[in-house]
C-alpha cells in the first residue's frame, strides 16, 4: 500500500490482522496517532511507515511486536521521548527514527539490539550524552544522529567494530575526540561538522 494517495487515521481494526507479517504504508498521507492495537500484531517483520503525517508518540505497545526486524518511522511528526522499552525488540536490524520530533535522551536500553545494523534517528531533538551501552552494537554499521542535541560522545563508541557510517554533525557536542574512536577501523565516512569539540585530535588519527 506505499505511494499511493491515503489520507486520515490508520484504523484500529488492523489490530484483527493477526498473521500479518509485513505492513508497509510508506509515502501517504496517513495522520493521527498510531492506534495501540498495532500492538497485537506480534507476528510483525516489517513495519514501515515512512512519509507520512503521524503525530503523537509512539504507542506503549508498539514495543510489544518482539518478532520486528525493520521499523521505520522516519519523516513524520511524531514526539515524545524514546520509551526504554525499545530495548525489548530485540530482533530488530534496522530502527529509523529520523526527521521526527522526537526528544529526550537516547535510552541505554538500546543496547540490548544486538542484531542491530541500522540506526537512523537524524534529524529529531534527542539530548544528553549518548549511552555508553551503544559499545554493545558491535554488528551495527550504519548510525546516523545528525542534527539533535547530543553532548558528548562515550568512548565504548570504539567497540562499535562494524560501524561504516557515522554521522554526529550538528549536536551541541562538547570536550575532546574521545582516542577510542580511531578503533573504528571500517569507517568510511566519519561526519562531525558543526559542534563545540576542543582539544586535540588522537595522534592514532595519522
Amino acid at each position: 500500500l506505499n505511494s499511493n494517495r491515503l489520507s486520515g487515521p490508520l484504523p484500529p481494526e488492523l489490530g484483527g490482522l493477526t498473521k500479518l507479517l509485513t505492513l508497509v504504508l510508506k509515502a501517504n498521507a496517513l495522520s493521527g496517532g498510531l492506534p495501540s492495537e498495532l500492538g497485537n500484531l506480534v507476528n510483525l517483520k516489517t513495519l514501515d511507515l515512512e512519509g507520512n503525517q503521524f503525530s503523537g508518540s509512539l504507542p506503549s505497545e508498539i514495543w510489544n511486536l518482539s518478532s520486528l526486524m525493520i521499523f521505520s518511522v522516519t519523516k513524520n511528526r511524531f514526539s515524545g521521548s524514546l520509551s526504554a522499552e525499545v530495548g525489548s525488540l530485540t530482533n530488530l536490524m534496522m530502527l529509523q527514527l529520523g526527521f521526527n520530533q522526537f526528544s529526550g535522551p537516547l535510552p541505554s536500553e538500546i543496547g540490548n539490539l544486538i542484531g542491530l545494523k541500522h540506526l537512523i534517528i537524524e534529524q529529531n531533538a534527542f539530548s544528553g550524552p549518548l549511552p555508553p551501552e551503544l559499545g554493545k552494537l558491535s554488528g551495527l554499521m550504519f548510525f546516523k544522529a545528525g542534527v539533535n542535541q547530543f553532548t558528548s560522545i562515550p568512548p565504548e563508541m570504539g567497540e562499535m567494530s562494524s560501524l561504516f557510517w557515522l554521522d554526529l554533525g550538528s549536536n551541541q557536542l562538547t570536550g575532546s575526540l574521545p582516542p577510542e574512536i580511531t578503533k573504528l577501523t571500517r569507517l568510511g565516512m566519519f561526519r562531525i561538522p558543526y559542534n563545540s569539540l576542543s582539544g586535540s585530535l588522537p595522534s592514532e588519527l595519522g
